[in-house]
């Protein structure tokens, strides 16, 4: 099994529902892919109360409370008053002289070969500022265009000067920021942002 396991394989593995040989080749995989090891800990955690270890489970509730996990598992992030320091990480964007005290929220996000970084402030009540840099093998990315687009409506593309771009008063809303470097598309990533702090989609 070269390929990782996709949810109805993890979803039968978790139910028992297995071929013994499904079983070997799943389980050896997972014993390689970290991936898919952490996919398997977090639906196990968010599965004990939905799935007895009694009885394997019928495969459409198994399906049914996955597409549960992948909702509950969409990663979240809270507004954080100021940013806590990580060795070894890069400080983001705070600018020289300002400390962090406004309501912000900092995540990372691998797109193809480029690593993506946020920091999203809250400048008043429904409003935000997005700060993204963009890095490959820890420097700079060069020639990328980053294009923002609000659901519902509103787009900003610009062209990345340095190693970060900041877009300012924005409303909340869903996001999806597109990345093109040398007029090839590297990929996206999508949020909803509110009051309460920021869901990955």
């Amino acid at each position: 099994m070269n390929s990782c396991l996709d949810i109805i394989t993890l979803a039968r593995y978790i139910g028992r529902t297995l071929s013994d040989k499904e079983k070997d080749e799943t389980e050896r995989h997972l014993s390689e892919c970290r991936s898919c090891r952490e996919e398997f800990a977090m639906a196990s955690v968010l599965l004990k109360d939905d799935v007895t270890e009694k009885s394997p489970a019928p495969l459409e509730q198994l399906e049914s409370v996955f597409q549960t996990i992948k909702k509950k598992a969409a990663q979240f992030y809270e507004w954080i008053t100021v940013l806590p320091y990580e060795p070894g990480l890069q400080p983001l964007f705070v600018r020289s002289g300002e400390k962090a005290v406004s309501p912000q929220i900092r995540f990372r996000k691998d797109v193809s070969d480029l690593r993506t970084e946020f920091l999203i402030e809250k400048t008043n009540e429904r409003a935000i500022s997005i700060e993204i840099g963009i890095f490959k093998n820890s420097i700079g990315a060069k020639n990328i265009r980053i294009t923002l687009l609000k659901e519902g409506g509103g787009v900003v593309s610009r062209l990345l000067k340095g190693d970060h771009e900041l877009f300012e008063n924005l409303p909340f809303g869903v996001y999806r920021v597109n990345l093109i470097q040398n007029s090839e598309e590297k990929g996206n990533v999508c949020f909803e942002i509110d009051e309460t702090g920021l869901t990955e989609r």
